[in-house]
């Protein structure tokens, strides 16, 4: 099963949205609880860049080697409905590269916490040099004119790239469950 996990690696394009979610972890927990999505639970996004995985953690704006990169829970992989192009990719890679190095906004969590709870429409972006894992992608899709919802970047929760009709779900691990690929090779 550990190697149909990992079988993503072997098909992804830049720019694919890798959706994870650990039901151990409290803070995937309150994501999904505050997020209320029925048919997705999510808890963080990376995207693949070349041959190298991007992501905000907790150690902030990093760039990893797929080896390094191994989640070993439900794993979503969604692709843009249009096949980026090279006009759309140089921004995303100009972004990346702005944002590379800087921290990770835990204080943006409360703040988009209290969005859902109070039902607000929009939140503050607390922090302008940190961002959240959602946060990046987001605004890296942003620079390449494709939304993936309504949302600023900073608002984007990582269920968001699951249920954005610009996204189509390319594969999906459930450990113990389901392992499906959608069309990844097209």
């Amino acid at each position: 099963m550990e190697n149909m996990q990992l079988a993503y690696k072997d098909n992804l394009k830049f720019g694919d949205v890798i959706v994870v979610y650990n039901p151990q972890s409290l803070l995937h927990k309150l994501i999904g609880l505050i997020t209320k999505e029925q048919k997705f639970k999510a808890g963080h996004v990376a995207m693949s860049y070349y041959d190298n995985i991007v992501e905000a953690g907790s150690r902030g704006v990093d760039v990893k080697q797929y080896k390094d990169y191994s989640p070993k829970h439900h794993i979503y992989v969604v692709r843009p409905m249009q096949d980026i192009t090279m006009y759309q990719r140089l921004p995303m890679e100009e972004y990346i590269s702005d944002k590379m190095g800087e921290e990770y906004s835990f204080f943006q969590l409360p703040v988009i916490a209290l969005k859902y709870i109070l039902h607000l429409k929009r939140t503050i972006d607390v922090s302008r040099k940190a961002v959240i894992c959602s946060e990046l992608i987001a605004g890296c899709y942003e620079k390449a004119g494709i939304a993936v919802s309504t949302k600023e970047p900073s608002d984007t929760a990582p269920v968001d790239f699951l249920i954005s009709s610009n996204f189509r779900l390319v594969f999906m691990h459930k450990p113990g469950l389901v392992t499906k690929f959608y069309g990844i090779k097209d």
